[in-house]
């Protein structure tokens, strides 16, 4: 897939503000309205070609070509037209609009926007009709003065299902605008303003959806992009995103079948086959997962989350090595993807190289500060090299940014053991277990605190009881045996 770039010359933190006014004289056909929606796009149309010929001049394109229209189009998905006055005499609207806009900002959203395929085609069809409707009614503007009677009635009737139809594409623009700003109540009403006046618009529905699942309300996702895939059976982003809402709400057979869907029509979709190869991993199927991740990234050979997400296969699998490789490549890709780091930090530690994973986990938090896993595992890390006090520093600090975090308390537990303190084990473990009550590892942990301290009888209790609820657990077993000795030689 090519990588188109637009780079900005020089930065620039200061905001533009580029302001239009346009005047547009009312047909005897007209309202108040219809000249409001009319004037309203035409000012827009001046201000993004403005615009748009200001990015070009302080920008250049890397890996490949973005012409002015381009530009132009993508930018009317990331800036918003604010009106600043308008007048109605009766005969003439007059409009003054602006754009207030960052260029620096602009450019990295018409970047992210570049790369996402149906949301660009969204706007490039949408600006396309909103110019046909603005011919239409330029035409029929002229139509109107020539006809009578029942003639002149159907074209009054044209005519105003032409200033609708420009009305409805202005709503959708700015449900996209909210969309990329993840206002997501602000887009529902947009898309929706879009569908009251166009009810069979697919993308107003899918998009709508979209800005539910977004929100949490993955039901009412499900209705919108059901009801977009009646009006267009080939919306491979409706099924998508259908697929998305199924896999959320834990129904990853649905959402299989859904990305499968919208692989059929369209089979260089890699973020389909990405999400397919996750919804398979949480089946439990990681060959499928890892065949679908691999199927992405022949695509895209620079998607970083689906090597990351082939890197989290590998090492479901135990291939380590694997998955090393796999989380290197994302940081060449993208040098501050903090969960790849961590998640190498993880795989080093499996590999029992504690001084890598401490590196990458202190990378991690360098990126992302407030990730109390990275703080737990490398306290995990220190542990692993003996070094109590630092493991329980951080312990400590994942326990300040969440609170509730049964296994930073139990490990902090095990690590207050290692230093020969079991009244502080034991404070701890009885801490994680007043959050999780089914945790066999903090009752093992506690069982073998209570020994230090000499309590056998209450070694066994929280052994046995830990067997209960992992009998698999090895550790919780040894323990169990060693008691029963100790306990009957009490006896």
């Amino acid at each position: 897939m090519a990588v188109f770039l637009l780079l900005p010359i020089q930065s620039f933190a200061a905001t533009k503000v580029f302001e239009r006014e346009y005047t547009y004289q009312a047909s005897e056909a007209d309202s108040k309205l219809s000249c409001r929606v009319i004037a309203l796009e035409q000012v827009k149309r001046l201000l993004l070609e403005e615009l748009g010929t200001y990015l070009q001049s302080i920008s250049e394109v890397k890996d490949g070509v973005l012409t002015k229209d381009e530009i132009v189009t993508l930018t009317a998905g990331v800036v918003r037209t604010e009106v600043v006055s308008e007048h109605w005499d009766g005969k003439v609207y007059r409009l003054k609009a602006r754009i207030k806009a960052n260029p620096d900002h602009v450019i990295k959203a018409i970047n992210r926007l570049r790369n996402d395929r149906q949301k660009s085609k969204d706007l490039a069809e949408s600006q396309a009709r909103a110019k046909q409707y603005l011919n239409d009614i330029k035409r029929l503007k002229q139509e109107l003065s020539k006809v009578k009677g029942e003639a002149l009635k159907r074209k009054q009737i044209e005519y105003v299902q032409a200033v609708k139809n420009l009305s409805a594409e202005n709503w959708f623009e700015r449900g996209l605008y909210f969309c990329e700003f993840q206002l997501y109540n602000e887009a529902i009403v947009a898309f929706t303003k879009t569908l009251e006046i166009t009810p069979r618009y697919a993308g107003a529905y899918y998009n709508r959806g979209t800005a539910w699942a977004m929100k949490g309300d993955y039901d009412r996702a499900i209705v919108d992009f059901n009801r977009a895939l009646e009006i267009d059976p080939r919306c491979a982003k409706a099924y998508y995103n259908r697929g998305i809402a199924w896999a959320d709400k834990g129904d990853f057979n649905r959402a299989i079948a859904d990305y499968t869907k919208a692989l059929e029509i369209d089979p260089r979709y890699a973020n389909a086959y990405n999400t397919r190869g996750y919804a398979w991993g949480k089946k439990g199927d990681i060959d499928r997962a890892i065949a679908d991740y691999t199927k992405a990234l022949e695509i895209d050979p620079r998607d970083a989350v689906a090597y990351h997400n082939r890197g989290i296969a590998w090492a479901d699998k135990g291939d380590f090595n694997r998955a090393i490789a796999d989380y290197t490549k994302v940081l060449e890709i993208d040098p501050r993807y903090a969960d790849a780091y961590y998640n190498r930090g993880n795989a080093w530690g499996k590999k029992g190289d504690f001084n890598r994973a401490i590196a990458d986990y202190t990378k991690a938090l360098e990126i992302d500060p407030r990730d109390a896993n990275a703080y737990n595992n490398r306290g995990h890390a220190w542990h692993g090299k003996g070094d109590y006090d630092r493991a329980i520093a951080d312990y400590t600090k994942a326990l300040e940014i969440d609170p509730r975090y049964a296994k930073a308390y139990n490990n902090r537990g095990n690590a207050w053991g290692g230093k020969g303190n079991p009244d502080r084990a034991i404070a701890d473990f009885n801490r994680a277990l007043e959050i999780d009550p089914r945790y066999a590892e903090a009752y093992c942990g506690r069982g073998a605190a209570w020994i230090m301290k000499g309590d056998f009888w209450q070694a066994s209790a929280d052994a046995r009881k830990g067997l209960s609820l992992k009998p698999e657990d090895k550790e919780c077993q040894i323990l169990v045996d060693y008691l029963k000795a100790k306990v009957r030689g009490k006896e």
